[in-house]
């Protein structure tokens, strides 16, 4: 796990053919850094956001990623990092942000506007809704953490070590 300090996360702007996307966090040395980026074949594909003109300050979380709706993306490509950031021992919210914005930003309760599936792999990671931010504006993370991608689309799959999570 890696964690970062004063780290603004912007909104995701944009899902390009649901492949590669734009938003999360603006990551210090963004050329360089792979771990905590969103990658396939061990390269990243995730394209730099732009930090947010206006942040709301919060003192840290744990990154979650962007809600996808399709189950397969979900889980295979963001939803690695839930469970073991669900049982390292921070007692920092995981942060995710909802996609598409209008959908969450308009709802009371963001959690109950995510799609079925995203739902139900949080319910098997035993994250009730205290230990689950959603949000879809400009943030400022005193410290983000960020458990690494333990899966990649197309070649990687998940070690040993993170099944027997």
């Amino acid at each position: 796990m890696q964690s970062f300090t004063d780290i603004d996360v912007a909104p995701y702007a944009h899902f390009f053919e649901r492949i590669h996307h734009q938003g999360g966090p603006v990551w210090p040395d963004w050329d360089n850094q792979h771990a905590a980026r969103h990658c396939r074949n061990g390269a990243p594909v995730d394209i730099r956001p732009e930090p947010p003109d206006d942040v709301r300050e919060i003192d840290q979380a744990q990154w979650g990623g962007p809600i996808h709706a399709h189950f397969g993306h979900m889980l295979a490509e963001f939803g690695m990092r839930i469970l073991p950031s669900a049982l390292n021992g921070i007692p920092a919210p995981l942060l995710f942000y909802g996609w598409p914005v209008a959908d969450y930003a308009q709802a009371g309760n963001r959690l109950a506007a995510t799609p079925p599936a995203f739902r139900a792999i949080l319910d098997y990671a035993g994250l009730g809704p205290d230990r689950v931010r959603i949000e879809t504006g400009g943030l400022r993370v005193g410290t983000l953490h960020v458990e690494p991608q333990a899966e990649q689309l197309f070649t990687i799959g998940p070690s040993a070590a993170h099944l027997d999570l």
